[in-house]
């Protein structure tokens, strides 16, 4: 493994970086709550600010949530707008976990990301399904979420 001297920490965005994501299986499964004009809303490049105010943790899930209900042309709950929302997160392969800690053992490492509330709690449930382990603590010296 390559060491660079002149480096002490490493800093990792989580999701696309991290943890696995595909963009298009959110904007499918929003697209099946009849939200009007969801294309426009939120694209991987683009998001209206509901979007971007949730991520940055300026409104609550609850008003986040709120808020879909009203563009939805039908009944939905909570549930089902956790689920759309939910649907880009894929996985943390186990060979990225050994990478990780093997860079633990020579440099500080950290999480910076702007994680939701609604995603980070459905990371914690991927990663304790999936890998049987109990948030990313354990392997990064701190985790930073720009939740608020």
């Amino acid at each position: 493994m390559l060491q660079l001297t002149n480096i002490k920490n490493i800093i990792f965005d989580l999701g696309g970086v991290i943890f696995n994501i595909d963009y298009n299986l959110t904007i499918e499964e929003f697209k099946k709550l009849n939200l009007k004009n969801y294309d426009k809303l939120f694209t991987k490049t683009e998001q209206s600010q509901l979007f971007s105010l949730l991520e940055t943790g300026k409104i609550s899930p609850e008003n986040f949530r709120t808020e879909i209900k009203k563009l939805s042309e039908v009944e939905i709950t909570d549930s089902q707008i956790d689920f759309a929302w939910n649907a880009m997160l894929l996985n943390l392969p186990p060979e990225r976990i050994e990478l990780l800690k093997k860079l633990k053992n020579k440099y500080r490492i950290f999480i910076l990301s702007n994680a939701n509330e609604i995603h980070i709690i459905e990371f914690s449930n991927i990663l304790q399904k999936t890998l049987k382990i109990d948030g990313l603590s354990h392997i990064f010296e701190k985790v930073y979420f720009h939740t608020k």
